[in-house]
């Protein structure tokens, strides 16, 4: 009987750490995003064709800065494609995460 609670225990553990590193890469995302909206904050308003852009590696890098959180960058890209409409909203944001190329940048 002890084995079957261990392996209860083992797997509840397991899904909690999956679930906070999930957690981890969207705050990543989220991050990035805000930090290309204080840049876009900053511009001067007469160029309004000059938006700025998040990037899948800046999910990425803030993940690995903030978590120490290896991301592939599928799961970056998945994980900015749900947040950036609901947090880039009209701000003019433009992102790299809904392109299908296979190469990275």
């Amino acid at each position: 009987m002890a084995g079957y609670w261990g392996r209860r225990r083992a797997q509840r553990a397991a899904l909690a750490h999956a679930a906070h590193r999930e957690a981890q890469v969207r705050t990543a995302a989220d991050i990035a995003i805000s930090r290309a909206w204080r840049r876009t904050a900053k511009e001067p308003a007469c160029e309004p064709s000059s938006s700025e852009t998040v990037l899948v590696a800046d999910v990425l890098f803030i993940a690995w800065e903030h978590f120490r959180i290896e991301a592939s960058r599928e799961e970056a890209a998945a994980v900015l494609r749900q947040r950036f409409p609901l947090r880039a909203g009209p701000l003019g944001l433009a992102t790299d995460a809904f392109d299908e190329s296979p190469c990275e940048r």
